[in-house]
């Protein structure tokens, strides 16, 4: 782990997770790290982690209702949403303060693995990955996926106002 802070800068070792893995998502809530699923010995996984930087202690949490590897994830509204990942079209829904897993009603449009997914102006917005050159937004009053105009297969998303997209 990259430890940012301005006295520090360097990479530091910390705890294990309690179980390998390669191509998990993950996201920071409440200054923690949480790891969703991911890929051991070519098995995909459900099970998922939360890091705690103060105490350098790993959680196990519920695992999700699907097992996911190249899935993505982001924080929206309090509740973190994991999407996709390969052969997967169905997002699911965390609420860290019940520790419980829920479907959103609406799936993507498509299978996506390697997508990227963040918060736009309010809104949640996934798009790209390695198939689909395409973009979806999230409509939590309705909560469903709604497809956007297409755009590049590599997508890169920032925090902001801003969607960048190559290729």
């Amino acid at each position: 782990m990259l430890d940012l802070l301005p006295r520090v800068q360097k990479w530091r070792y910390i705890s294990p997770m309690k179980k390998a893995r390669s191509s998990f998502s993950v996201v920071t809530l409440d200054n923690c790290v949480y790891v969703f699923g991911g890929l051991f010995e070519q098995t995909s996984l459900k099970c998922v982690e939360k890091y705690d930087p103060h105490s350098n202690t790993w959680a196990q949490l519920p695992p999700m209702h699907c097992a996911r590897e190249n899935s993505t994830a982001c924080v929206f509204n309090g509740r973190i949403l994991v999407a996709g990942g390969r052969d997967r079209k169905t997002v699911e829904e965390f609420n860290p303060a019940t520790n419980q897993w829920t479907f959103t009603t609406g799936n993507l449009t498509f299978e996506r693995s390697g997508g990227a997914m963040t918060l736009v102006a309010g809104n949640l917005i996934l798009g790209g990955g390695d198939k689909y050159d395409t973009i979806e937004f999230f409509n939590d009053e309705k909560r469903r996926w709604i497809m956007w105009p297409t755009w590049c297969t590599f997508l890169n998303v920032v925090p902001s106002h801003y969607v960048l997209t190559l290729g």
